[in-house]
């Protein structure tokens, strides 16, 4: 659609599904008056620029999909949903913030988004969808918030992370969540961590360092780090339990077993 300039006036209270789809406009606002947006409204838009307004409750699913020209969004506090496959493959977006009403990232909100380097998190958020920042190549480091209950399978799949303290309160590390990750070093997980699912750090072949604040052994899957670089890395836990991370399936296999310092 050859529409470059769209004004929006205050009054809508719903922008449709497929509103704009592939339109021509390089700058939005939304006005406060709107409530939803629905589902690819400004995909595949070259925006340049979006102001989101409080009052805003719900984003549907691919509506900034392939806005390749986007660098930055902020999502207001009052959006409590937002839909699957957001801000895939916008391929220009570096800095995201998430407003205090999001409390779970849908499947691939930001998949693809290989220049993403600064997520700021709402106070609300607890689960890390599936695929949420799978191939964020740029995404180098990333503070998980303390309300956090949940990492997603291949949540971070092929990211650029370096390091990652997951914190007190994560209960599960999904399915393939930190996979192929190979700049990741450094790893730090919480007492709260009751479960690991199978390939989550596997094939992360940079690792040298996975501290462990949990007082018993995990029971993992042979394939929670398959291909990863266990055998020269570090394994730190907590004093008194080395000897049960020592003959513990799979931890065993970390080169050096030390207590947490």
């Amino acid at each position: 659609a050859n529409i470059n300039t769209v004004v929006i006036e205050n009054g809508v209270t719903a922008i449709g599904n497929w509103a704009f789809y592939g339109c021509k406009m390089t700058t939005v606002e939304v006005p406060e008056s709107v409530t939803a947006i629905g589902e690819r409204a400004f995909q595949s838009c070259p925006i340049t620029s979006i102001v989101l307004h409080e009052g805003l409750l719900t984003i549907g699913g691919m509506a900034f999909m392939s806005c390749t020209k986007l660098a930055e969004i902020t999502i207001p506090h009052s959006v409590t949903t937002i839909g699957t496959w957001l801000f895939y493959y916008n391929e220009a977006l570096t800095t995201v913030t998430l407003g205090n009403g999001i409390t779970e990232t849908s499947e691939s909100t930001f998949d693809g988004c290989t220049k993403l380097t600064s997520v700021t998190f709402g106070t609300g958020l607890t689960t890390i969808g599936k695929s949420t920042f799978r191939t964020c190549s740029a995404l180098t480091g990333i503070q998980i918030p303390q309300t956090v209950t949940s990492i997603g399978s291949t949540a971070f799949q092929y990211s650029g992370l370096t390091g990652i303290v997951i914190p007190e309160g994560v209960a599960s590390i999904g399915t393939s969540a930190f996979h192929q990750c190979r700049s990741l070093a450094s790893v730090t997980v919480p007492a709260s961590l009751s479960t690991i699912e199978e390939y989550a750090f596997s094939q992360c072949s940079g690792l040298t360092e996975f501290i462990n604040h949990r007082a018993m052994p995990q029971s993992i899957n042979s394939d929670v780090f398959n291909e990863a670089s266990i055998g020269t890395a570090t394994l730190k836990v907590p004093a008194g339990a080395v000897a049960a991370y020592s003959s513990a399936s799979v931890w065993s296999g970390f080169g050096t077993k030390t207590a947490i310092e």
